[in-house]
């Protein structure tokens, strides 16, 4: 397994470090990166394929088993500094894309896409970004991050007090998340319509050909593997190690319970990713049963032709 301790990055606009799988290993789930042309069996030669990341999904894991499955030559390298800022023609020699990206990267892509993202409910997903943050030591956040970020603001306050900071750096990670992702800069267009902008980000989240859901974590992985025609991970192969402190700059904290109120803001902040939640769900309930009653119904044998024999010998 590849060390999880892995390179703090930059992740774009919202200044969040994020844990990178490193070590330099692959091949976590196949003895050998040169298995992975033959073990995504689904996917066109042509096809490039996206995971969506959103922040706190259980992305790192849904990762190490797509970065298994790839050549490293087919492989987009992590963004520099975490900030997803590559222009599709510098990169588009790969097949394989995973990171925090909005959208319009995908869209700006021609030819056949494979698209996949993991959805979690929003505020489980906020609590888990808020105790990420502060399991940071000041030491490291001091000697290696910029003055104002995610995990200096968070080891500076409460969780009440997290959520109502007005600045933009918290607000863009604790408010629809996952729509500002999935509709890039249509969420800025939308953002006064928002039963327009969740009925927008519904159909599209419809035109992935995989959504997974962190609180499903291994059905999820089960119908990823279908989608990719690919062997399916271990069970319950987790990446998320914040409240373990085993990570360099980290340190143990306590997993945050908010208040009534709290979960009454975050709430409020997150209508339209709550409701795309939801949708998502379905989206699995729907797909996997489709797979799983496609798999379990037998083929019918072939019908015998029946022979007059009688008539047969009477020529």
């Amino acid at each position: 397994m590849a060390d999880t301790r892995a390179t703090l990055w930059w992740q774009g606009r919202w200044l969040m470090p994020i844990r990178t799988i490193g070590g330099g290993e692959r091949g976590t789930y196949l003895d050998s990166a040169a298995e992975a042309p033959a073990k995504v069996k689904n996917i066109p030669k042509t096809a490039k394929v996206f995971y969506l990341h959103i922040e706190k999904t259980a992305g790192n894991s849904v990762g190490e088993y797509l970065l298994s499955l790839f050549p490293e030559e087919e492989i987009c390298p992590a963004a520099y500094a975490g900030i997803w800022d590559y222009e599709p023609t510098k990169v588009e020699q790969y097949r394989l894309f995973h990171g925090h990206f909005y959208h319009d990267f995908i869209d700006a892509f021609p030819g056949p896409k494979i698209k996949l993202t993991m959805l979690r409910e929003p505020c489980s997903r906020i609590v888990s970004l808020y105790d990420f943050w502060r399991s940071f030591t000041w030491e490291h956040i001091r000697t290696n991050l910029p003055p104002i970020n995610g995990p200096a603001l968070a080891k500076s306050c409460s969780f009440a007090e997290f959520l109502r900071i007005p600045d933009v750096l918290p607000r863009w990670g604790v408010s629809n998340v996952s729509c500002r992702q999935i509709l890039g800069r249509e969420y800025q267009q939308l953002e006064g319509e928002p039963d327009t902008a969740l009925a927008q980000c519904i159909r599209r989240l419809e035109t992935f050909d995989w959504v997974g859901i962190t609180e499903d974590y291994q059905r999820s992985m089960f119908l990823l593997a279908h989608v990719l025609g690919a062997p399916e991970p271990p069970v319950e192969t987790r990446l998320n190690r914040t409240y373990h402190a085993d990570a360099d700059g980290t340190e143990a904290v306590a997993k945050t319970v908010p208040s009534a109120e709290d979960l009454a803001l975050l709430q409020t902040l997150n209508t339209l990713d709550t409701a795309l939640h939801d949708h998502a769900r379905q989206m699995l309930e729907r797909r996997y049963a489709a797979v799983v009653t496609d798999r379990v119904t037998p083929t019918p044998p072939p019908r015998r032709s029946k022979w007059n024999w009688r008539r047969f010998w009477a020529g």
